[in-house]
């Protein structure tokens, strides 16, 4: 078993937007978004967001939320409500700092998220694998979909996605 150390994920809160933003811009430098989006993904589904704290720092983040099977959010828009079909948790983003990384943690979130998921009634997780990182969430029983060509429009803000997805376990 890795070693979390003083590490921990929590429920994101409002007052940690702007050091899920930083941490962001460090992670994600070439995919950009509006502090504003992750304000109302947190407001959207507060349940199902996430930040990895140790003591007074955080250290890393997940925004999830509800959303229609096999689609997208566009990046970088406000979205505006959950969609009324909503039957997965999409992972809109997975970010831990260089130093909150291989201690565990995403087997702790895969279990964060189930809960929240099944919680929400949702039957699948789902999300658009970034920076060759499908071979992590391979490991978390995610397996590549086919993407439709409106699926293909709408992963196209995130560069060189694989679309993955997997049964919510609850």
């Amino acid at each position: 078993m890795a070693d979390r150390g003083a590490l921990r994920w929590r429920a994101a809160t409002e007052a940690d937007v702007p050091e899920i933003f930083r941490i962001s811009k460090i992670i994600h430098p070439d995919i950009p978004e509006r502090i504003e989006t992750y304000r109302e993904k947190l407001q959207l589904s507060p349940d199902s967001c996430f930040v990895v704290d140790e003591g007074n720092s955080i250290r890393g983040y997940a925004i999830t939320l509800p959303w229609t099977a096999k689609e997208i959010p566009e990046l970088d828009t406000l979205l505006g409500a959950i969609p009324k079909n909503a039957s997965a948790l999409y992972v809109h983003d997975v970010a831990l700092l260089p130093s909150a990384r291989s201690r565990g943690l995403v087997g702790d979130l895969m279990a964060l998220m189930d809960a929240a998921g099944g919680e929400l009634g949702l039957t699948e997780i789902s999300l658009a694998a970034v920076y060759g990182s499908e071979t992590t969430w391979f490991q978390y029983g995610f397996r590549r979909m086919d993407m439709s060509e409106k699926l293909k429009a709408q992963a196209a803000t995130y560069g060189s996605a694989v679309f993955m997805t997997r049964p919510i376990r609850t």
